[in-house]
């Protein structure tokens, strides 16, 4: 079983300095990334927006930015889902970490307590936490049927409703 914890940057780089673990480290923040990199076991850096199923871009102000009409948004894909799944699998201590630790990071540690923590995705969801969770949408649709099990999708579905 994979010990899970998702956050923000700013509570990755204190979780971090209160013990070494493994990361995955969604999106590029240039003031902390490096911290995290340098204090973390092992890093996993994976590069993209938080983008819904209905196209909306609700990624960080400063990335909003350099965004020129969604013309650069880098949008989730399964091969980041299949990437971060593999990476994932012999880890112990994982901490997934996006920008706010709301979103992508939530999604991501979801499916990953999917594949290898919970035979039942209705358990995995009780990683999350409603008043301060909300999964990306898309990445989980995507993971659902990456991982071939609509069960995923299903108690998402009913865990947001």
């Amino acid at each position: 079983m994979i010990n899970i914890k998702t956050c923000g940057r700013a509570s990755c780089t204190f979780e971090l300095m209160r013990r070494k673990r493994s990361v995955i480290l969604i999106g590029t923040d240039k003031g902390t990334d490096q911290y995290i990199i340098g204090m973390a076991d092992d890093v996993l850096q994976l590069n993209f927006d938080d983008i819904d199923l209905k196209g909306n871009v609700t990624t960080a102000k400063d990335r909003l930015k350099e965004l020129d009409n969604k013309k650069n948004v880098i949008m989730p894909t399964a091969g980041h889902i299949q990437e971060a799944l593999n990476w994932a699998e012999n880890k112990k201590d994982l901490i997934v970490c996006c920008h706010a630790g709301v979103s992508r990071s939530t999604a991501i540690a979801y499916l990953i307590a999917c594949k290898y923590n919970f035979d039942d995705p209705y358990e995995a969801i009780k990683i999350l936490d409603r008043r301060a969770h909300y999964p990306n949408d898309l990445m989980v649709k995507m993971g659902s049927e990456l991982l071939n099990n609509p069960q995923i999708w299903n108690a998402y579905q009913q865990w947001i409703n």
